[in-house]
């Protein structure tokens, strides 16, 4: 029996926002959720920094997903849930959503680790014939041992029963993004600006630019939180009034 996937909207958002980050390299990072027989539901994703040299390429490392699979652990106290690494995602900018050979042989690599293991692929800034509107496509997969694509049904489906923390996790993971592309960013800074004194104003500009984008995403992640209070208002409130019947 072929498995189904369950993405919520945030993971959803978050992958959605992270392909959007980049329109001319691919980026990736990891689903995390839970397997039962034959479902994975996805409940978030970690994203992860672009390694790759390579701007048709994304690479999960050992050490990343060790890495993964420790915060998974601070996930699963944070929703008092267990949760772990069920898959991987990641973008194609400009393309369709089909995987590569390269993609199925690396879907294939981690189903070696794990059978159930997924793969979820984003085509992204696809313009639309006569349209000024885009298209944003959505694959699930696995591979084949011949390195076959095998289709996955994947449908976006709210947590039932979600909880305050649920929605934490979610804009811390949401916020990460941002970190992401810093890190990046400081990376390549650190390996192309030359070694001299004339590149001193240039990096501190590259880093004041930083900083503000940091302090912006820092001031929407606040708003977020606001939001989430809010609603945990409305739920405590709803919670007495049915208490009260």
């Amino acid at each position: 029996m072929e498995r189904s996937v369950i993405v919520t909207p945030e993971a959803y958002q978050i992958m959605l926002t992270h392909a959007f980050t980049h329109e001319r390299e691919e980026i990736g990072g990891v689903l995390v959720g839970y397997n039962e027989a034959h479902e994975t539901s996805v409940i978030t994703v970690i994203p992860l920094q672009r390694t790759s040299q390579l701007s048709d390429r994304v690479n999960i490392s050992e050490v990343e997903l060790a890495g993964c699979i420790d915060k998974c652990e601070e996930i699963s106290k944070d929703m008092k849930s267990p949760v772990s690494v069920v898959g991987w995602y990641h973008s194609h900018p400009h393309i369709t959503p089909f995987p590569s050979h390269v993609d199925l042989q690396t879907q294939l690599n981690f189903q070696s680790m794990d059978q159930n293991f997924i793969g979820l692929i984003f085509s992204t800034f696809i313009q639309q014939a006569d349209s000024p509107m885009q298209m944003v496509a959505l694959v699930g997969f696995q591979s084949t041992s011949t390195q076959k694509e095998k289709r996955l049904n994947v449908r976006i489906q709210s947590l039932p029963n979600s909880q305050l923390s649920f929605y934490h996790v979610s804009c811390r993971q949401w916020k990460s993004i941002s970190d992401c592309i810093k890190d990046e960013l400081i990376h390549r800074a650190d390996n192309s600006l030359p070694d001299h004194e004339a590149s001193t104003s240039k990096c501190s500009n590259f880093q004041s630019y930083l900083l503000t984008t940091s302090e912006a995403t820092t001031s929407t992640i606040a708003s977020m939180a606001s939001f989430v209070d809010f609603m945990k208002m409305g739920l405590d409130l709803a919670a007495d009034a049915k208490a009260s019947r």
